[in-house]
């Protein structure tokens, strides 16, 4: 659908084609322009998550049921289940530490099991609420995929990818570009450091690019934001004004009935 159309692009030449044809691809599946409209736009607040005195496990049922309730799944359909997962810590001085996993972390897992779905979940998440929100949308957008047929553009070796735009679709995609990248200091009894890491698929960029095709679609442009972290805000503010520059880009996502 999308082809050569301008002489620069926002992502890479050939990544930006594809994030707005597997866009169309949800669009068609989840339903297009009209539904994509009164789709929320899930925000970091007390509408969507309000406060709870809940913890570890409990609080992780909470954030479940809520999230379940924004992106459209029946929570009976499936088990969730946390799991503990080790950090690998390095000594750099007698107060200080630093993680050396480094990359992509395993936040979540999505096993189907035909009528019954289950999502595990890593424990320590419970702690960073916004970054179970995202794990978790993600971990539903797998439920959904995996109610509708793998002819998705790409094909299976791309599912990850398409799960993380799906999320975009369904409204998380501020939780998604805030977590995209993490980058925090921590204290522990092992001491005091900083710890980096990768979350999720899609890069920060192409995060806050499908975040603006939400936003843009739905006639909801500087929407979110106030919700975003300093970077993500600004890409996404690019990314609104690249999208207006070019409304033949979108044309063929907002013609789907």
């Amino acid at each position: 659908m999308f082809g050569q159309l301008f002489k620069s692009y926002f992502l890479d030449a050939d990544l930006e084609p594809w994030v707005l044809d597997t866009f169309a691809w949800l669009m068609t599946q989840f339903g297009g322009i009209g539904q994509l409209k009164q789709r929320p736009l899930v925000l970091p607040t007390k509408d969507f998550y309000p406060p709870t005195s809940a913890v570890g496990e409990e609080r992780g049922d909470y954030i479940f049921a809520r999230t379940c309730h924004w992106i459209g799944a029946n929570p009976r359909s499936i088990e969730l289940v946390p799991f503990d997962r080790p950090q690998a810590f390095q000594r750099v001085a007698e107060i200080a530490t630093i993680e050396t996993g480094g990359g992509r972390r395993i936040n979540g897992i999505f096993e189907d099991h035909g009528d019954m779905a289950v999502i595990r979940y890593a424990r320590d998440l419970t702690d960073r609420p916004p970054a179970l929100i995202a794990t978790l949308a993600h971990e539903l957008c797998h439920f959904h995929l995996s109610r509708k047929p793998e002819d998705w553009p790409g094909g299976r070796e791309v599912e990850e990818l398409v799960t993380e735009l799906a999320v975009a679709y369904f409204g998380f995609g501020v939780f998604a570009a805030n977590n995209a990248f993490a980058h925090s200091q921590y204290t522990d009894t092992y001491g005091q450091g900083w710890m980096s890491s990768v979350e999720g698929y899609l890069s920060e960029r192409s995060w806050c690019f499908a975040l603006a095709v939400f936003l843009t679609l739905s006639d909801r442009q500087g929407a979110a934001s106030l919700h975003l972290k300093h970077g993500p805000a600004a890409m996404v503010k690019k990314a609104e004004a690249y999208l207006a520059k070019r409304p033949a880009l979108l044309a063929p996502l907002r013609a789907i009935p």
